[in-house]
């Protein structure tokens, strides 16, 4: 009778506590962006979207958190997001609510005032394993500078002109240091030249541009030095280290290509099936208008970009 108590005892505790460790991984951000405002008084309008799926079969009970740039203020939940159940802590704006399986949208905004220098700071950090993250402005308003982001060229959404910025792949606690500008004589998004509008004595607009495409933009620049004389001490323990555990093998140039192209090919399947849920998903009515649009076009968008890339194998 003993033995029965202890194997129902650590049946049950099998259950309750393994479908609560599955559902901490099945949390993903398949779309995660950010919509860009500069506005009359100086201040920077934030409008962040994050599109989470839950790939589990029950509602995820454990609390997520998104996190919020240094310096925030007026925070304004608009979707998705039950006032009563977040908190912010440490700079993360943590929710106890339950996610549905499938995909959820929360919105949120706030503001950013400049720094001593004419821009703003975002250092976004992922809370979760997102595939792909956008930054989006108004045409001609702001310049984005990141190490991490390439320039996707415009946009249109309805009667908007945006510039559209974009990543993908980004593990969990991952950071993503943005430098948003306003655009001006000699500082507009498509030169990459000198800045030729007279800068403040702080913080040159030139050279952040130049720091946030370097290698070292996730460093914080008053310690770059100390780092840069570290430097040679960390490359002889590396040298030392990688003699010791000897070189890995590489992988050949076939085994590579190969490997890329099955990739694409799962990312072409993906995106088809992602384009076909949505459409399912407006028909519907569980997204609105203007997610469809935006959602749309984005995933328009890699997919053609996937299909290009799957025909320079075949060229």
């Amino acid at each position: 009778m003993r033995t029965l108590r202890i194997s129902i005892i650590v049946a049950l505790l099998m259950v309750l506590l393994f479908p609560a460790a599955a559902s901490a991984q099945a949390l993903t951000s398949d779309i995660h962006h950010l919509m860009l405002r500069l506005n009359s008084d100086g201040t920077l309008t934030v409008r962040e979207q994050v599109v989470v799926t839950n790939s589990s079969e029950n509602a995820v009970q454990e609390k997520f958190s998104i996190a919020l740039p240094e310096g925030f203020t007026d925070l304004q939940l608009i979707e998705g997001i039950d006032q009563e159940k977040t908190k912010l802590e440490d700079g993360l704006l943590i929710v106890e609510q339950p996610i549905p399986p499938g995909q959820a949208t929360y919105k949120l905004e706030y503001k950013l005032l400049p720094g001593a220098a004419p821009h703003f700071l975002i250092n976004k950090k992922f809370t979760m394993p997102t595939k792909a993250f956008y930054v989006m402005t108004q045409k001609g308003t702001l310049e984005v500078i990141s190490d991490k982001l390439k320039d996707a060229g415009p946009l249109t959404m309805g009667d908007q002109e945006l510039q559209l910025y974009e990543g993908t792949g980004f593990t969990a606690d991952t950071v993503v240091n943005v430098a948003v500008q306003p655009v001006t004589a000699g500082t507009s998004a498509e030169s990459a030249g000198p800045v030729t509008k007279e800068a403040p004595k702080f913080h040159n607009p030139g050279h952040i541009r130049l720091w946030y495409q370097s290698p070292f933009s996730g460093i914080n620049a008053h310690l770059f030095l100390a780092i840069v004389i570290a430097l040679p001490i960390l490359g002889l323990g590396y040298h030392f280290y990688r003699k010791r555990a000897g070189e890995a093998p590489k992988k050949s140039a076939a085994q590579a290509e190969e490997e890329a192209f099955r990739r694409l090919l799962i990312k072409e399947k993906t995106l088809k099936a992602k384009l076909v849920e949505l459409e399912q998903n407006y028909a519907d009515q569980k997204v609105d208008e203007e997610e469809y649009q935006a959602v749309r076009e984005i995933m328009k968008k890699q997919l053609l970009a996937v299909r290009a890339q799957l025909k320079s194998f075949t060229d």
